[in-house]
């Protein structure tokens, strides 16, 4: 370890309202003190209108008012749940507790959308208060009618049929939420025989960062759309899911040099800047080259979420049309679920550094809080920290 040169950095990116509040050390210090578990989240609502009215902008530039829904799931905020609420945005819910909490932050059942597995009570509530409801299987479309018809039968309800995201038209990655495609036709019949529930669309979830194939799962939902029309329903809403791209690092120099420094100590057997030599997901063959590489770098690279909408928007059906000029002539609705980008830049995590230790040479930095204050997806964020 004594000939390792300085690491490299990972710069996270900051805003500018991040910017002025990192400015402010001394009262953020503060608020750190007066805390006994040493670790406090700085939330900032008025993020997330930022946030909001970007994510919208491309599409309304081609016309199309898309409905965003903010996902419950990236955040335990009140604070950011009520200001998304206040903004008249709608909400994506992915459990009975993420319900009853946008229930109580403000938002009505005509606001929210249900997701995600569902037990009989969560469903129930859904119906109680009219959300709009996505549809996972067969069977969860059966419970749905039966329940239905005993809480409240004659109001419509409206509903989504989310297509498993394995059958995407480039064959996309198993998952264990939708209907595969080869059952869909069997909901039609009972949809017909439940005039009580309304055929609001259909739903894609796949996670995919490509703008192509994304835009050729767009294609692939009005296609859905064409043929429910066919069999006489009147759907009208288009939901494409999230992942939309967010940029967290403030130098692509930087991440290149980050990557870079892995490959050199694969390959030459020089010591690693990173803790027991993780990796990061590369390796090295028997031949002696790097696996692994575009996977990493597709972590650090990143659209602006303009030119990816754009790129969706743009993509031309089998009669060569742009797929935000069919939406547009033919009235119907896009709906996006952002996910993480969202909540980008709404906020920072203030923990006291409790001591520093030497193991094998390595030295760790001991925090006053666990991996849960970092992300839900428990995982390892590769950024340096801001020592305040």
């Amino acid at each position: 370890m004594e000939n390792l040169q300085s690491p490299p950095k990972l710069t996270a990116k900051k805003s500018n309202l991040i910017k002025s509040l990192l400015e402010n050390k001394k009262e953020l210090l503060k608020a750190v003190q007066v805390l006994p578990e040493g670790h406090v989240h700085v939330v900032l609502p008025q993020q997330i209108t930022k946030n909001i009215h970007k994510i919208a902008e491309p599409f309304k530039n081609h016309g199309i008012s898309p409905e965003i829904y903010i996902s419950h799931k990236p955040t335990k905020s009140k604070a950011l749940i009520k200001q998304a609420c206040a903004d008249n945005t709608k909400i994506d819910v992915s459990s009975k507790n993420e319900l009853i909490s946008a229930l109580n932050a403000g938002f009505c059942g005509a606001r929210i959308c249900c997701t995600g597995s569902k037990n009989d009570e969560y469903i129930t509530l859904s119906l109680q208060h009219g959300c709009l409801h996505s549809l996972d299987s067969i069977e969860e479309l059966k419970r749905y009618i039966e329940l239905k018809n005993v809480i409240n039968p004659e109001l419509t309800s409206n509903i989504l049929l989310r297509i498993n995201s394995a059958d995407a038209p480039y064959g996309g990655k198993k998952s264990r939420f939708g209907i595969p495609e080869n059952k869909l036709d069997e909901c039609f019949p009972l949809l017909n025989k439940t005039p009580n529930i309304h055929l609001e669309g259909f739903h894609m979830h796949s996670g995919e960062s490509n703008a192509d194939l994304r835009g050729d799962e767009l294609n692939y939902l009005l296609y859905h759309l064409q043929n429910a029309y066919k069999l006489g329903f009147k759907p009208k809403t288009i939901d494409i899911g999230g992942a939309l791209p967010r940029i967290q690092y403030e130098s692509d120099k930087e991440c290149e040099e980050f990557i870079q420094s892995i490959i050199s100590h694969l390959t030459t057997g020089s010591a690693s800047h990173t803790w027991r030599n993780y990796t990061y997901g590369l390796s090295l063959t028997l031949n002696g080259s790097v696996l692994g590489q575009e996977a990493l770098r597709s972590h650090f690279r990143s659209q602006e979420i303009e030119a990816f909408s754009n790129a969706i928007l743009k993509t031309k059906n089998e009669e060569k049309r742009a797929v935000s000029d069919i939406i547009r002539e033919c009235g119907f609705k896009l709906a996006l679920e952002p996910g993480a980008a969202t909540y980008d830049q709404c906020g920072v995590m203030l923990l006291k550094v409790i001591e520093t230790r030497k193991i094998n040479n390595e030295y760790v930095t001991v925090l006053d809080g666990n991996v849960f204050n970092f992300s839900f997806h428990i995982m390892e964020y590769m950024s340096d920290p801001i020592l305040l």
